[in-house]
């Protein structure tokens, strides 16, 4: 049995393995949720190539408010 390998996955091998855990996912708003999740990545993602600040970025949730709501729900991101 053969398989496909990468030299970067033999040189830092732990950029691809499974955090063990799972992040919160049960609050009971939004504002917990980010501040929560993003302490989770924080603790547990390997920080790579962009750096830091760059990569939480892109990786954090975050949330988009309509400029002119139409009262009909709400919009929820996860980088």
């Amino acid at each position: 049995m053969t398989g496909c390998t990468n030299p970067i996955i033999e040189q830092e091998p732990e950029m691809y393995t499974t955090s063990g855990s799972i992040a919160p996912y049960s609050q009971s708003n939004f504002n917990q949720y980010i501040e929560q999740t993003t302490k989770w990545l924080d603790e547990t993602r390997v920080f790579h190539g962009a750096g830091y600040d760059a990569e939480m970025k892109a990786v954090s949730p975050y949330r988009l408010m309509p400029n002119h709501p139409m009262g009909k729900g709400c919009y929820w991101c996860m980088g």
